[in-house]
């Protein structure tokens, strides 16, 4: 059973969100100066695109978010459809300057084969 006062003494890591005793964290990063455990350690989420990578391979770009070298090189665009966020090279043009993923711009192509509407807007 523990005692109360070793509960006030545990902190989260603010990576993962697990609890940790406050001695077991460590800071991995100057910039940022964040607690995180010994699993998160040296590992950081991009801030674009979600993928985890090294400190060391995160760049601060023009807005001073840490992202990664393709999302530095490329552009982000979303699927007219499902919403979803892509890289730009990783759509498909469907029609009227809309742009689709490949699982939607299939479905569409059924769609319209199947004379329903080729895609909605909201």
């Amino acid at each position: 059973m523990e005692n109360k006062e070793d509960k006030n003494e545990m902190e989260p890591c603010r990576r993962c969100r697990k609890m940790y005793h406050y001695s077991s964290l460590r800071i991995d990063d100057d910039y940022l100066e964040e607690p995180v455990c010994r699993h998160c350690c040296g590992f950081r989420n991009c801030d674009q695109c979600g993928k985890n990578h090294s400190i060391e391979k995160l760049i601060l770009d023009e807005d001073n978010y840490m992202v990664c070298k393709m999302c530095i090189q490329h552009k982000m665009g979303g699927c007219v459809r499902c919403k979803q966020i892509f890289y730009e090279f990783d759509l498909n043009y469907v029609c009227n300057g809309n742009y689709a993923c490949d699982h939607c711009e299939k479905k569409m192509e059924n769609e319209y084969e199947d004379g329903e509407p080729y895609y909605t807007s909201d």
